[in-house]
């Protein structure tokens, strides 16, 4: 069971207008040692076979790469050199007369593109839940009509709500609070009103 949460990816600070998106919540590292000893009880291959194969396979897809190749392995990805300016230099300004010489190059990396087949594999293994940010399982978001029994009862009390005590009392994500709010604020027999702008915008019940 992998677990993943909602993280801010993009933040245009003070609009109100955050974007979630899902990431997975690490759980540890799977070495080699591991995953060839699973192979192997598996298999008819030896854990120290298949580790051999792997060091040879690394050994031969930066050879390949370093001759300026692009290496394909079928069910697992492609494979290509990155380059960089050494030290950390910039590039060359076109139409410059300062050429940059082999010297000057070094690979900085590989370009890794996981084949269509390892990507499907993995989807289809997968078997996802959603936690809260510290690790423990998120709660589900109230009923609409909770939602809004809650949003009157908090108006009810305090006069005003805003976006970020909204999404804690319905269990919304943030942006999903703020867009439930302006919704309701636009709509014909809208209860409430918005007022003030940015971080600082709040809603008004209309009757407070």
């Amino acid at each position: 069971m992998a677990k993943f949460t909602m993280r801010t990816n993009n933040v245009r600070k003070g609009t109100g207008d955050e974007r979630l998106y899902p990431q997975v919540v690490l759980s540890g590292t799977a070495t080699l040692d591991e995953l060839a000893q699973r192979i192997s009880d598996a298999t008819a291959f030896t854990a120290a076979d298949i580790k051999g194969v792997v060091s040879a396979l690394s050994d031969e897809i930066a050879l390949a790469a370093a001759q300026g190749k692009s290496v394909r392995i079928d069910g697992l990805g492609t494979f290509r050199a990155r380059l960089a300016v050494a030290g950390g230099g910039k590039g060359e300004t076109a139409g410059s007369k300062a050429k940059l010489t082999a010297p000057s190059v070094h690979v900085s990396g590989l370009y890794v593109k996981p084949s269509n087949a390892l990507v499907q594999a993995t989807a289809t293994a997968a078997r996802l839940e959603r936690v809260r940010d510290d690790g423990k399982p998120a709660r589900k978001p109230l009923e609409p009509e909770k939602r809004l029994d809650a949003l009157r009862k908090h108006l009810a009390k305090n006069g005003f709500i805003n976006c970020p005590t909204y999404a804690a009392l319905t269990r919304l994500s943030r942006s999903a609070a703020t867009k439930e709010l302006r919704e309701l604020s636009q709509a014909q027999d809208a209860f409430i009103t918005a007022e003030g702008a940015g971080s600082h915008r709040v809603y008004v019940g209309k009757n407070a």
